[in-house]
């Protein structure tokens, strides 16, 4: 996140190709394997046939076990299913995570004040910035300790290639390599789950969409598991990025100018911060509106996701630092939402739409959503 520069392009360089087409295909069984736990756990739900949820309360905990199982390839179940009861696992990724979002939520509104968002006294006597200095030494410790026994594997002679991140990015001197995966963790969890969220509170808006999508994963007939599974499921695809352009996770996209430049016939000098609204970026009438309108993203026949629209797509940001992980947060936030409406029929509102607010903190989410819908039988 705040490294510029020449180090920021060493580690872009050294880092990127972990993320590429392939070694995201290879995630697919394991993204699909965990999205299935968020399966299990709402059929527990289930009375009379009826289920009511709340997504900001598990989508996380799905999308936390996937990260840990591709970045770390490891298994901590968050979502823990005993045949009776849900089962949340103690420990302290989570808390960690959610400190240190909370903590740098805080710290942002400070920028122009950055000495006051150090772990010194008095700034530290904040207990926001305690939260955010608390979480980070927590998160480094435990990618460390991942790492360290990663290592201790290759030294042993006990190598055995594995398709998590971790393992293509071993090459990464220690402390590039920690802040990679806890850039990871603090950026791919609750941005995913939100989007998936936002997203189900727009099929409950547009149940004739929800029909439409639901009716493209019965004809694949299977969970998803492999890249041509996932190319039959186009529309469920554009579900994922017309929720990203009308609820972008990242409610603003911040850029430092580098030198004096116009724009849109106005002068910014070298220095100033340039703040992006994404939300409003992308919504103007020129993107499309707020009409959610799937048909947009697909190719002109159809049939397929255009490529070149979502390799734009400003959710992600812009320029050289885009998001390297976006190929691989569309498929997870795909493969959860292609289960949910395999399993679950008539996904709606238990409330009126009017109790739903965005809120802001370090992502864009929506607050008071909570779903009804009813299990389907095979």
């Amino acid at each position: 996140f705040n490294t510029e520069g020449e180090e920021w392009k060493r580690n872009r360089r050294l880092g990127a190709p972990a993320f590429n087409e392939n070694n995201s295909a290879a995630m697919v069984p394991d993204m699909s394997k965990e999205a299935f736990k968020l399966v299990r756990q709402l059929r527990s739900f289930s009375r009379d046939g009826r289920i009511v949820w709340s997504p900001a309360e598990w989508l996380p905990l799905c999308t936390l076990d996937t990260l840990c199982v591709t970045n770390f390839g490891k298994e901590y179940n968050f979502l823990q299913y005993d045949g009776a009861s849900i089962v949340r696992r103690p420990g302290g990724i989570r808390e960690a995570i959610v400190d240190t979002m909370t903590g740098t939520g805080f710290a942002v509104q400070l920028r122009s004040f950055p000495c006051m968002a150090r772990d010194r006294f008095p700034w530290n006597l904040n207990p926001m910035i305690r939260k955010l200095h608390s979480g980070v030494k927590r998160l480094n410790t435990m990618c460390d300790e991942i790492i360290t026994s990663r290592q201790a594997e290759l030294e042993a002679g006990r190598r055995v290639e594995r398709r998590d991140l971790l393992d293509k990015l071993l090459h990464l001197d220690q402390q590039s390599l920690r802040g990679n995966l806890v850039t990871f963790l603090l950026a791919g969890g609750d941005t995913i789950a939100v989007t998936i969220s936002w997203c189900l509170y727009l099929l409950s808006l547009n149940s004739h969409i929800q029909t439409k999508a639901r009716a493209k994963v019965d004809v694949l007939g299977h969970d998803p598991k492999t890249m041509e599974d996932l190319s039959k499921l186009a529309y469920v695809e554009c579900c994922i990025l017309e929720t990203l352009r009308l609820q972008p996770a990242g409610p603003f996209l911040t850029n430092e100018c580098i030198r004096d430049t116009f724009l849109d016939g106005k002068p910014i000098l070298s220095g100033t911060i340039v703040i992006t609204l994404l939300r409003k970026a992308m919504t103007t009438q020129s993107q499309g509106g707020t009409t959610f309108k799937l048909e947009r993203w697909l190719s002109p026949n159809g049939c397929a996701v255009d490529r070149s629209l979502v390799s734009e797509h400003l959710a992600f940001g812009g320029g050289p630092r885009q998001c390297p992980g976006q190929s691989m947060a569309i498929k997870e936030a795909t493969i959860t939402l292609t289960l949910l409406l395999r399993y679950f029929d008539s996904i709606r509102l238990s409330h009126s739409s009017t109790n739903v607010r965005g809120g802001a903190t370090f992502v864009y989410k929506p607050e008071n959503l909570e779903l009804e819908m009813s299990q389907r039988t095979f």
